[in-house]
């Protein structure tokens, strides 16, 4: 983990130097994080990983926002 954080706090200092904007830093985020949140299947892993840890209020918060995602066509199959 020690690259990952690393790597995250490198993110995090460039944002707060002003190297990067907020959506940059953001996306690069997601992307070093391996965060697809256009991807239906990153949801499922998502909610796997909530249900086994049995955090209710989350699960019915992603799978809510998994809904809203698909009824808008923003989720690729």
């Amino acid at each position: 983990m020690g690259q990952l954080q690393d790597d995250l706090t490198e993110l995090k200092n460039c944002y707060n130097e002003g190297l990067i904007t907020s959506e940059e830093y953001t996306m690069a985020r997601r992307k070093r994080l391996d965060i697809d949140i256009d991807d239906k299947a990153w949801w499922e892993k998502l909610l796997k990983r909530v249900t086994s840890l049995g955090h209710t209020a989350v699960i019915v918060l992603i799978t809510s926002i998994v809904g809203l995602y698909e009824s808008r066509g923003l989720i690729k199959n």
